[in-house]
């Protein structure tokens, strides 16, 4: 992969041919929100962007990009995703990270000022900007988050390190941060959540009656992880020293142990570098949100009430990022409500802010909203409108109602 070329473009995210992906080309912005049936790929792009924004805040000096993409199997479980003519390409703030890219081809990217530092092996090349501007706090929430709020004690005999494992890490740390005095407002739900331990986590109901969390309802245990972590990685984190990521930890103990062992001054100046850089990466400019399926197990009205809540969790100064995955049409309505707000704001911000609070409206050129179908994508954005597509959130609505047409006419 030596004999490539560097045409300059835009931040971007390409994928071919890997698991149920065919082929995706989408510019990443702020918001990236993807809908679609159940195994239409919407979780694989986005635990690669999971992984593409992980790499995004490595240093060229920390050891971690020569085989990179197995990290991509481990963490994200995706083994058997990989085919011989795979091909991933990512631009972000730091890297440019290019799998698979055709010998001779040249590398898209744009205001990408290309550093000394690049690693290139047979499958990866991979490019540092040499002015680094991020360092973001990567999040994976997977779906299967509930488990953490069903089993007791569940960091008493979790190992390993892939997104639920670092899930249950970083939702360790945020619970532990609601007390019964300093509760966790859950959205309108007229109940709040409060840790005394780690196996003591309670809904308080309205009255003071508490009721362990494990013995609520699923849409509680469902819910609580998700806002414990957000709040806490959106506001709280920033307030405080920032713990180790897990996979931080391990690198952490590998190098110390190797340079322990290290017999040649160069080595350990080398080692001594990549530790350095790994500690010195503790300062997050953002946090990078990517959230699936966030409100399994809620009433439309609440998951109108998540949904304005994750868009408002964005701000606090930080420009945080959200990559999201639904299967609900009232996600879709929601954030268009969001994006109307913004809109009609601009000319009658008083009125609106009565309706829609400003700190949750989005602006349209914040977003993108694709429908994830037969290995592809399609944006369902109307760009003369700047709504999302209205026949997109009816449609299965409308497909209901042609059916109860059609039963009513058997009726008559």
């Amino acid at each position: 992969m030596s004999n490539i070329a560097i045409m300059f473009m835009g931040k971007r995210l390409i994928v071919k041919n890997f698991g149920p992906i065919k082929e995706v080309d989408i510019d990443l912005k702020k918001i990236n929100v993807f809908i679609g049936p159940q195994g239409s790929g919407k979780s694989t792009i986005a635990k690669i962007i999971s992984f593409c924004s992980w790499l995004d805040k490595r240093r060229s000096d920390d050891g971690v990009y020569i085989g990179a993409y197995k990290r991509l199997t481990s963490y994200h479980k995706l083994h058997d995703y990989f085919k011989d003519d795979t091909l991933i390409y990512y631009q972000g703030d730091n890297i440019i990270y290019a799998y698979g890219w055709p010998e001779g081809k040249t590398i898209p990217a744009e205001d990408f000022k290309v550093g000394n530092s690049y690693h290139v092996d047979e499958k990866e090349l991979i490019l540092f900007n040499i002015h680094p501007s991020v360092n973001p706090k990567v999040i994976y929430i997977p779906a299967e988050r509930n488990f953490v709020s069903a089993v007791p004690n569940l960091q008493d005999y979790v190992e390993g390190d892939d997104s639920l494992h670092g899930f249950i890490l970083d939702w360790y740390r945020a619970k532990n941060k609601y007390s019964i005095s300093d509760p966790l407002g859950l959205l309108n739900l007229g109940v709040k959540f409060y840790s005394s331990g780690p196996a003591s986590d309670y809904i308080l109901h309205e009255g003071g009656k508490s009721l362990r969390l494990n013995a609520s309802a699923s849409g509680y245990q469902s819910v609580v992880p998700l806002l414990a972590v957000v709040d806490w990685l959106s506001n709280g984190i920033y307030k405080e020293a920032k713990p180790f990521s897990a996979a931080e930890e391990k690198m952490i103990t590998e190098l110390l142990g190797n340079l322990s062992d290290a017999t040649d001054s160069q080595e350990m100046q080398n080692l001594k570098q990549r530790l350095k850089g790994i500690v010195e990466g503790k300062v997050y400019t953002h946090t990078q949100f990517v959230v699936e399926e966030p409100c399994q197990n809620l009433f439309p009205e609440a998951q109108r009430d998540l949904i304005y809540y994750l868009i408002s969790s964005l701000d606090h100064g930080k420009n945080h990022r959200l990559v999201m995955t639904t299967h609900s049409p009232y996600v879709l309505a929601s954030l268009n409500n969001l994006i109307y707000a913004h809109k009609v704001g601009q000319v009658n911000k008083e009125a609106v802010e009565s309706i829609i609070p400003s700190y949750s409206w989005i602006d349209f050129n914040d977003i993108n909203v694709f429908f994830v179908t037969d290995g592809g994508v399609e944006s369902i954005l109307d760009e003369d409108l700047k709504l999302i597509k209205a026949e997109e959130i009816d449609g299965i609505s409308t497909v209901l109602n042609e059916e109860f047409d059609k039963l009513l006419e058997l009726e008559g």
